[in-house]
């Protein structure tokens, strides 16, 4: 194709108006045909396996529930809802094609009719085919589902390392704990350890029954190790 003219600005927008209409239905499917896919998804994991479904999504709501039948509901809604406008949705983007192809001849032909004037644009740069900006949309929207895999799968790695560096103090305090507790022991005479332990179960039964409470354990331990 020969090089398009220059053209005046009025025209100019008038072919990126109906650029940007390709644009918007080429996303608009790509968007529409994602969604879909993660419904049926969905859907296809519920139907594989309702209870584990229910178990992994909504812990304690069966899949009788509320909330699981409600969701599956409105996935089962989506999934309908997409298979009768998938041909309607190409459709429009077959349209606006066509649309930009009239515009651009129509552009064309009055130019060729106009003097030459001062002030004109060039011609806007085409856009890709459909096809190609189908991909390009549908590559955009993966991209930002694997950053946030990768995000989640970066939160999940660093609240598992902080879950295994608290466990590790925890266990080291407890052998801390244990050896000075051994140590308090073996000071003791056998009248003494059996007096503490003696302490310790009543604390322990008081809890049990309800005597004692967290306001005041504190207080009953302190008592214990004088």
């Amino acid at each position: 194709m020969t090089d398009k003219p220059d053209i005046p600005k009025r025209l100019a927008s008038k072919i990126r108006a109906v650029q940007a209409k390709v644009e918007d239905r080429c996303r608009n499917v790509s968007g529409s045909t994602f969604n879909y896919e993660q419904d049926r998804a969905e859907l296809d994991e519920f139907e594989a396996d309702p209870e584990g479904y229910a178990r992994r999504r909504y812990g304690n709501h069966g899949v009788d529930s509320y909330p699981v039948q409600t969701r599956i509901g409105r996935i089962r809604e989506k999934v309908a809802y997409h298979s009768t406008r998938g041909e309607i949705r190409l459709q429009r983007i077959k349209d606006a094609v066509a649309e930009l192809e009239r515009v651009e001849q129509e552009v064309l032909a009055e130019v060729a009719s106009m003097r030459p004037s001062a002030g004109r644009v060039p011609w806007p740069k085409p856009v890709p085919a459909a096809a190609q900006l189908l991909r390009e949309h549908r590559r955009e929207l993966d991209q930002i589902v694997e950053k946030a895999r990768l995000d989640r799968e970066k939160d999940d790695a660093e609240w598992a390392e902080f879950v295994r560096q608290e466990e590790e103090e925890n266990r080291i305090r407890r052998e801390i704990e244990d050896a000075e507790l051994k140590e308090m022991f073996s000071k003791m005479s056998p009248t003494a350890r059996a007096e503490w332990k003696r302490r310790i179960q009543a604390i322990v039964d008081g809890i049990r029954t309800g005597r004692y409470g967290l306001h005041n354990i504190g207080d009953l331990i302190n008592e214990v190790n004088k």
